[in-house]
C-alpha cells in the first residue's frame, strides 16, 4: 500500500471516532433533558490528501440511516517493484497476487440497518460503562480507606474510636499506661502500684488490630451508617518479679506483726476429763500468695482498686466441723468410757478404772486413738499379778490332821499371762466396749483360794522340824516316813515352799554328782539312787538313801543332806508308786 493510502484509511478513521464521539454528546445531552441539541447531522468532508478518488460524503438518507462512502469501481495501485518479481523476493513471480489498478473492478458492500445503527449504541454503552468504571473506584476507594480507619459510630470497649486511623487507636492505647495504678487496700495493706514500679506497658498495635480485624471494610457502604461496638483485649507487659517484689514487700511488712492462726484441735476437759473440739481461729496473718494471685490479675484487667477482706487471711488448716477431728473426739471418749473387769471363774479379781484409762488411752498428732498396750501389760505383770499369781507368796493351811500354819515360797500356784490380759483390754477399749476380760493364766493351781491353800486334797507334807514326810489324800494320810533334810549347819537347808514333782522323776541306777571343788576340779560327791522324785529343778529332790542306817530327829543339823530329803530305802520305793508328776509337795518348818 502506499503512503497516500495509508494516509486516506488513517484519516477515515479519525473521522469515524469523531462521528462516534458526537454522537456520544448528543445521548449525554438527550439524557440530561437538554432539547435544544441540533438534531440535524452534517456529512463530513473526508480530506483526499492529494489523492483523486471520487468518494462521497458520509451522510444520511431520508430514512435516517447512515450510509457508507461510494467506492469506486475500478482505481488504480501500484505494488513495489521489489514486490512484483523481484530478483530478491523468494516468491515466484508467477504465485504473486497481481497488483490491483484503476481498471480492475471491486464489488461494493452492502449497508445493513445493524451497521447503520452501531455508532449510536457503542456511544450509550461507552457512557455505562463510565458510570460503572466511577461507582467501582469510588466502592474500591472507600474499601481501602476503611482498611486502615474505622468507621463512624465506632466503639472499642466502649470508646468512641470514630474515622480515627489504626495508627492513631495504637498510639492512644499505649499512651494511655501513663495513668494506669493500682490501689492495694485492706487487711492492713495500703499500696499504690504504678506503671513505673513494674515497668508496665500496653501493646497498642496488638489492641488495634485486633479491633480492626472486626471491621469488614469490603461492605463500608452498607455498614458506614450503622453502629460499631467492638471489643479488643488491652495486652499489659509488665515485669511480675517487680510486681511480686513491691506487693510481697508490703504483705510482709503487715505480718510481721499479725496473729497467725491457729487450727481446731481436739483438748482434754479437766473437769470431766473427756475430750472435746476447740474451734479454730481466724487470726490477722494475710496469704502472701493470694495477694500476689489478685495482684496479678488485677493489672492484667487494669484494675485500678484491689481491696483486700478476710478471704484473703491464711486460713487455719482444721476447722471444728472436720470429720477426722470430730470422729476422734467420739472415739476416744468411748475409749475411756469402757471400763474393763478382770475376772477369773465368779470372782471379779481387778478393774480397769477410768484412772488407768486415763493414762493408758492417747490421742496422737494425727487425731488416731491408740491404746499403750506395754503400759497396760507392765500394770497385768505388776500391779494385776500380784493381785492374782499365788507362786511363791505366803498361803495359810489347815491339814486333815487340824496342824495350821503359813508357807511362803515355792513354784506352785497360780500364775496369770500379763500379757495376754493386756492384749484383751485393748481390744476392748480401743472397740468402746466395756464389759469383762477374763484371767488367762500361764500356771494354774488346782483352785483358787488367794492367800490360802490353793493345792488339791492329794499332796506331800515335808516337816523340816519334825524331819517327818506324810502323804495326804484327802483326810486321810496314805503314806509317812522319817527323814533327813538338808544339813544345816553349813546352809544346805531344804528350801520351804509349796512345790510339785517334776518331770525329771526317775527310777533305776540314778548317779548324783555333787558341785565340782574347785581345788580337786572333781564332783564333792557321787553317789546312786533307785527312785529320784525331784521338786525343785532337778537338784533338790525326794530319793532313797541307802547310806544311811538311821532317819529322823537332828541328823539333819550337823550330818543332813546337801538339800535333799533322804528317806529309807523301802519307803522311797513305796512313795515312787504313789506319787507322779504335779504331785503337791509343802515344805515347811
Amino acid at each position: 500500500m502506499s503512503e497516500l493510502d495509508e494516509s486516506k484509511t488513517v484519516n477515515d478513521s479519525n473521522d469515524r471516532e469523531k462521528e462516534l464521539d458526537r454522537q456520544a454528546e448528543e445521548i449525554m445531552a438527550r439524557l440530561m433533558g437538554n432539547d435544544d441539541t441540533d438534531e440535524e447531522t452534517a456529512s463530513d468532508e473526508v480530506e483526499q490528501d492529494g489523492l483523486d478518488a471520487n468518494i462521497p460524503v458520509t451522510g444520511e438518507t431520508d430514512d435516517g440511516f447512515e450510509m457508507e462512502p461510494e467506492i469506486p469501481e475500478t482505481f488504480d495501485v501500484v505494488l513495489p517493484s521489489e514486490t512484483v518479481g523481484s530478483p530478491s523476493s523468494d516468491v515466484p513471480v508467477d504465485l504473486v497476487t497481481p497488483a490491483i489498478t484503476t481498471s480492475q473492478p471491486v464489488q461494493q458492500q452492502a449497508v445493513t440497518m445493524e451497521e447503520a445503527e452501531r455508532p449510536k449504541g457503542h456511544g450509550f454503552l461507552t457512557f455505562l460503562l463510565f458510570l460503572v468504571v466511577l461507582a467501582a473506584g469510588a466502592y474500591i476507594a472507600g474499601a481501602i480507606v476503611f482498611m486502615s480507619r474505622f468507621m463512624p459510630n465506632t466503639t472499642i470497649n466502649g470508646e468512641d474510636v470514630s474515622l480515627q486511623t489504626v495508627e492513631e487507636v495504637a498510639q492512644a492505647n499505649s499512651d494511655s499506661i501513663d495513668s494506669f495504678g493500682l490501689s492495694v487496700t485492706g487487711d492492713g495493706l495500703n499500696l499504690n502500684v504504678k506503671a513505673a514500679d513494674i515497668k508496665a506497658s500496653y501493646d497498642g498495635n496488638a489492641y488495634a488490630s485486633e479491633a480492626m480485624a472486626q471491621q469488614e471494610p469490603w461492605t463500608w457502604p452498607l455498614e458506614v451508617a450503622n453502629t460499631h461496638e467492638l471489643t479488643a483485649e488491652t495486652r499489659m507487659s509488665y515485669d511480675e518479679k517487680l510486681l511480686d517484689k513491691v506487693v510481697g514487700d508490703a504483705v510482709d511488712a503487715v505480718n510481721k506483726d499479725a496473729k497467725k492462726p491457729t487450727d481446731a484441735k481436739i483438748v482434754k476437759n479437766d473437769k470431766t476429763k473427756r475430750y472435746e473440739v476447740k474451734a479454730e481461729e481466724m487470726g490477722t496473718l494475710v496469704d502472701r500468695d493470694a495477694i500476689l494471685e489478685l495482684a496479678r490479675s488485677a493489672v492484667k484487667d487494669r484494675q485500678v482498686v484491689l481491696e483486700i477482706d478476710e478471704g484473703q487471711l491464711v486460713k487455719p488448716k482444721v476447722l471444728s466441723d472436720d470429720k477426722k477431728l470430730n470422729d476422734t473426739v467420739k472415739k476416744v471418749n468411748a475409749s475411756l468410757d469402757a471400763k474393763q473387769d478382770i475376772v477369773t471363774g465368779d470372782s471379779t479379781v481387778a478393774t480397769v478404772d477410768d484412772d488407768l484409762l486415763q493414762k493408758w488411752v492417747k490421742v496422737a498428732d494425727d487425731y488416731s486413738v491408740s491404746f499403750d498396750t506395754d503400759a497396760c501389760t507392765k500394770w497385768a505383770r505388776g500391779e494385776l499379778s500380784e493381785k492374782l499369781d499365788t507362786i511363791g507368796t505366803k498361803r495359810s493351811y489347815t491339814f486333815p490332821d487340824g496342824r495350821s500354819g503359813e508357807v511362803t515360797g515355792g513354784t506352785y500356784g497360780w500364775c496369770c499371762d500379763g500379757a495376754a490380759i493386756a492384749s484383751a483390754i485393748s481390744e476392748n477399749v480401743l472397740a468402746g466396749k466395756a464389759g469383762e476380760v477374763g484371767v488367762t493364766w500361764l500356771v494354774e493351781a488346782a483352785k483358787w483360794n488367794p492367800g490360802g491353800q490353793d493345792w488339791g486334797d492329794r499332796f506331800i507334807e515335808i516337816d523340816l522340824g519334825a524331819q517327818h514326810v506324810k502323804m495326804f489324800d484327802g483326810s486321810n494320810v496314805i503314806w509317812e516316813a522319817d527323814c533327813v533334810t538338808g544339813k544345816t549347819a553349813d546352809g544346805h537347808d531344804t528350801p520351804q515352799g509349796v512345790y510339785y514333782i517334776n518331770d525329771n522323776m526317775q527310777s533305776g541306777n540314778v548317779e548324783l554328782r555333787g558341785e565340782i571343788d574347785p581345788k580337786t576340779n572333781e564332783p564333792e560327791y557321787i553317789s546312786y539312787v533307785k527312785y529320784w522324785m525331784p521338786f525343785i529343778g532337778n537338784g533338790y529332790a525326794l530319793h532313797d538313801a541307802d547310806w544311811r542306817s538311821s532317819f529322823g530327829g537332828d541328823i539333819y543339823k550337823n550330818d543332813g543332806s546337801h538339800g535333799c530329803v533322804n528317806l529309807p530305802p523301802d519307803k522311797a520305793a513305796e512313795l515312787y508308786g504313789l506319787v507322779s508328776v504335779g504331785t503337791v509337795v509343802v515344805v515347811h518348818w
